[in-house]
């Protein structure tokens, strides 16, 4: 862990440990040409609660790479960024957001097939059945020692809505090299967006709807 990020007090979230995460997925997933998405989010609270239960060089090694210069700065922090995504309450015009994490720990997980159905359910009742599966079957085995579980569900409206209408095809750039045309949104709008480039990617920020909601998403 030589390249992980140092630590931040000054934010809430660590955003070097985001994206530093962020590469080393990118390096996984860019051989394999296809989309996916990762949740930094997530897995910062689920390693939190994997260094909650550690001692000696791994503990600091894993403080290292989420940030933190100690055990109770990293709980103060994962209990600010689950209070920040938890709220129970979604509000009018606001995005629907389910944030949620659980543990388990028991004898009974050599009954592997009876503690996915148990994760699932205990997911699908957090989340008020908008996740209804998040452990495929056979998913854990006799020789798993614990599990670990994270849900995260977000469904937003853009604040500005692109028009259909405006789609254009247009080259798009795979991460093996070939290039296939796809379908891209397009606005005339004078809004300003912020946009950055770097080397291999290029990010734009898109806000969502917040309605009631003082939580700001992008």
């Amino acid at each position: 862990m030589e390249n992980s990020p140092q630590s931040n007090t000054n934010t809430l979230f660590n955003t070097d440990f985001c994206l530093h995460l962020t590469n080393l997925i990118l390096e996984n997933e860019a051989s394999k040409g296809s989309n996916f998405v990762a949740s930094p989010l997530s897995l910062h609270v689920m390693l939190s609660l994997i260094t909650a239960g550690t001692k000696g060089q791994t503990l600091q090694q894993l403080l290292h790479f989420l940030g933190s210069t100690s055990i109770n700065d990293l709980n103060l922090s994962s209990s600010k960024i689950i209070n920040l995504a938890s709220l129970a309450e979604n509000l009018a015009g606001g995005p629907l957001l389910s944030f949620v994490n659980g543990a388990w720990i028991d004898r009974r997980l050599t009954e592997a097939e009876q503690v996915v159905e148990e994760v699932n359910l205990w997911v699908e009742v957090a989340t008020k059945g908008l996740i209804k599966q998040l452990l495929p079957g056979r998913w854990l085995d006799r020789e798993t020692v614990f599990a670990l579980a994270n849900a995260l569900y977000f469904k937003g409206a853009w604040d500005f809505k692109f028009d259909p209408s405006m789609t254009e095809q247009t080259d798009f750039h795979l991460l093996n090299g070939q290039i296939v045309q796809v379908s891209f949104m397009s606005t005339q709008t004078h809004r300003r967006r912020l946009y950055r480039s770097f080397d291999g990617y290029k990010l734009v920020q898109i806000p969502y709807q917040s309605g009631q909601d003082a939580r700001k998403f992008s």
